[in-house]
């Protein structure tokens, strides 16, 4: 893989949660009382929670939701603020890419990580300012169609790494157990902690619980509602992981 543009260090953080050493379960929360929420993904056994900002009603007055959520949780907070372009077929905040990328600048400081997209025009310059605040850098990418060929997702993890980001976290939707299974494997050279491979779809399920095993960095579930086709709850998500 060649050596990307940014260095990346040993291991990567996400608030004080180390990422690598074992899978770490993400919460996604967007809509309905975001306090609670937040206490609950703790009680269920989330990691981390990501904050799905452009789910939310009143995007622009975010600063009392980092509040609220702060409050009642120390898990550390992925902040999320989708591109339209790969929302797929969920409802979202429709923003222009100079107003998204301003709300990044407000956001950064009070986040521990940036969820943003490794082919939207803005990735660079959101990476750039977040690595300067020290804070750790989700390169994205979403298909809600198809698993790409492994030649395009090596070429966007390389083109993820080099241009910012710490983790790159490929979402993208598996027609059948076949695709799902060539997607984990795709995961496996990789450094652990460093790539996120979400399968969505009825046949990405059964990949969603086997993606630790070929050493995908982030679990991602929901609380009350799912984000993805697919998506698994936190609740099932964490019994999976018991020994």
């Amino acid at each position: 893989m060649r050596k990307p543009r940014h260095s990346l260090p040993e291991q990567v953080k996400i608030g004080s949660v180390t990422i690598g050493a074992m899978p770490r379960i993400v919460a996604s929360i967007g809509e309905g009382n975001i306090m609670h929420l937040a206490k609950k993904a703790k009680t269920l056994g989330a990691d981390i929670i990501e904050l799905r900002l452009d789910r939310m009603k009143n995007i622009n007055e975010f600063e009392d939701i980092f509040s609220c959520v702060r409050k009642v949780t120390k898990l550390p907070i992925i902040s999320t603020i989708r591109w339209h372009k790969e929302l797929g077929k969920t409802q979202g905040s429709f923003l222009q890419e100079r107003k998204r990328r301003d709300l990044f600048s407000r956001v950064i400081p009070l986040t521990d990580a940036v969820d943003i997209e490794i082919n939207s025009r803005i990735f660079s310059s959101v990476a750039r300012e977040a690595r300067r605040m020290k804070k750790t850098v989700i390169a994205s990418y979403h298909n809600f169609k198809i698993i790409p060929p492994d030649g395009q997702l090596r070429s966007l993890v390389r083109k993820g790494f080099s241009n910012g980001g710490h983790i790159v976290k490929i979402a993208a939707y598996a027609r059948t157990l076949r695709e799902a299974g060539r997607f984990l494997c795709f995961c496996i050279p990789y450094r652990p902690g460093r790539v996120a491979a979400v399968a969505m779809g009825e046949a990405g399920k059964l990949a969603r619980y086997a993606a630790p095993l070929c050493g995908s960095a982030l679990l991602y579930g929901y609380i009350d509602r799912p984000y993805g086709p697919g998506q698994l709850k936190v609740s099932e998500i964490k019994e999976s992981l018991q020994p």
